[in-house]
């Protein structure tokens, strides 16, 4: 693991150097639409192949969380922590989504 951790400051490095680049606006529009139909187009794809939807979720979930750990910086080993106890990180953000939706309804 900590051979494979070695390897992400560099990778961050570099995408944090695209990010840091202005986008006009028309770009930008440009990239969330790809970024949209890409999304869209993986989840029709696994789910005509009869992957459970909790899965297409859990990976939504761990590259959200991927990348914000990343960009905010935090060391590896605490991301790899968080993949070693997955279980308990997705009950953790399921009950958390459960208060959020129960403090919206009426």
């Amino acid at each position: 693991m900590a051979a494979l951790g070695a390897t992400v400051p560099p990778r961050k490095d570099t995408f944090q150097a695209l990010a840091a680049q202005p986008l006009t606006q028309a770009a930008m529009a440009c990239r969330t639409g790809l970024t949209k139909r890409t999304a869209f187009g993986l989840v029709q794809a696994r789910l005509e192949v009869e992957v459970p939807p909790e899965v297409i979720a859990h990976g939504f979930l761990y590259d959200w969380l991927k990348t914000s750990t990343t960009n905010a910086n935090v060391p590896e080993p605490f991301f790899q922590t968080l993949e070693c106890h997955w279980e308990t990180v997705v009950e953790r953000v399921a009950a958390c989504v459960d208060t959020l939706v129960r403090r919206t309804r009426p």
